[in-house]
């Protein structure tokens, strides 16, 4: 999408949940990358994340998981597995606290190819609401999904379930073995917390965090391996089983690194982590990009020095001109008989459909490598509103026919 002729955002796929995306937008010729969340390992519902190599002035990435590099999808997905069928064959009752988006449908999927292959018969439910609404548009956008589901969804869609059906608040009090994806998935509110105080004091029972849970919720609490917790102005005693195992949507930090080092920025700012873990991850990006990182607090405003570049038309008429005037004179020494000379810049022309796009380097930067169709002001002090006056002041004289050399 371009706004007012000169902002171009651009969408790339994100790999996080249905519909993410990561953005690129560009002004000027500058580019900034604003990940969002995202995901580099393909899963059963997504595939990875994919964005072009744009060598961005600025990158802006979340940092959920800063140091965590997690072991093979494969390996956790047999282990959850096990855990599941051996709670159920205990007499247990499995609680995954679950976001509405996302994890609900990549674990529903895992547990409904389990459920057909062993032939389980105990009951899968998920809670109503933003779930089923989710679900929903699943099945509607099949086309977002990763490459496996799109080719089967002709004999059949993938969010179709035939094990996991909806739960209804009387089966909390149930003593029937069964698993349950609720929401939120940090327990800090909802059905999640309400089932989790019914089941949490029978050693029976197990939960199974997924994600990842912020400090001073429950769920962190849980996970920290608090046995006593207070819920309500109720201690509630922590005596099913608890077990870790992410299957979060965000990239680990090898992902992270993997998405820096494809994209080439010349500066990263990392956001949405912790303050310790981007610490570590910043001192790793220095050291294999070589690019200043920053992860600068809340609310605070940081300030870089980049290259800004306009884009500039010429006529071709104007350029068959020039060049022929330079071929006739042997003083000018450039390699390319597509340079000519402005006051105080070099302009390099490239073939366009309609017309001659320029880049214009200072002359002092005539021998580093310049993108094409770009124009870099590298000095201090220099006004780009007052330089493209000029420059467009100076074209408009050539193109009158007068001599400005």
């Amino acid at each position: 999408m371009t706004f007012a002729n000169d902002i171009k955002v651009t969408a790339y796929y994100a790999g996080h949940v249905l519909g993410a995306a990561m953005f690129a937008i560009e002004c000027n010729g500058e580019t900034c990358v604003y990940t969002g969340d995202f995901n580099m390992t393909a899963d059963r519902h997504l595939g990875s994340a994919w964005i072009a190599k744009l060598k961005p002035d600025i990158v802006i990435t979340e940092t959920t998981y800063a140091t965590t590099i997690r072991d093979s999808k494969r390996s956790r997905e047999r282990e959850f597995l096990k855990q599941v069928h051996e709670t159920l064959d205990g007499g247990g009752k499995v609680l995954i606290p679950v976001f509405a988006l996302g994890r609900a449908q990549e674990l529903c999927i895992l547990l409904e190819t389990y459920w057909n292959r062993t032939n389980l018969q105990y009951p899968i439910f998920f809670s109503g609401g933003l779930t089923e609404k989710a679900n929903f548009y699943y099945k509607l956008f099949i086309n977002w999904t990763n490459e496996k589901i799109k080719k089967t969804f002709i004999k059949k869609n993938m969010f179709d379930f035939s094990h996991v059906q909806k739960f209804e608040t009387k089966s909390i009090k149930t003593d029937q073995p069964m698993v349950f994806f609720a929401t939120p998935g940090m327990l800090h509110g909802g059905l999640s917390l309400q089932t989790f105080k019914e089941w949490a004091p029978d050693p029976k029972n197990a939960i199974i965090i997924p994600g990842y849970c912020m400090p001073g919720t429950v769920g962190n609490k849980v996970l920290s391996g608090e046995k006593s917790i207070m819920i309500d102005n109720k201690n509630v005693q922590v005596n099913m089983q608890v077990f870790n195992m992410s299957f979060s949507a965000h990239a680990d930090s090898k992902g992270i690194m993997e998405l820096l080092m494809h994209l080439e920025p010349k500066n990263v700012f990392l956001v949405h982590g912790e303050k310790q873990k981007m610490k570590v991850l910043a001192d790793n990006v220095r050291q294999k990009l070589g690019v200043p990182c920053y992860y600068p607090p809340n609310h605070s405003v940081t300030v870089i020095e980049t290259d800004p570049k306009i884009d500039v038309l010429i006529s071709t008429d104007l350029i068959h001109k020039k060049n022929f005037e330079f071929q006739q004179n042997d003083s000018i020494d450039h390699q390319s008989n597509q340079i000519i000379t402005l006051p105080d810049v070099v302009v390099k022309f490239e073939e366009t459909d309609n017309g001659q796009k320029i880049e214009i380097i200072e002359t002092q930067q005539l021998q580093t490598s310049q993108l094409q169709v770009k124009v870099n002001l590298l000095k201090d002090n220099v006004n780009l509103d007052t330089f493209r006056e000029k420059l467009v002041q100076q074209v408009t004289m050539l193109q009158a026919g007068a001599d400005i050399f």
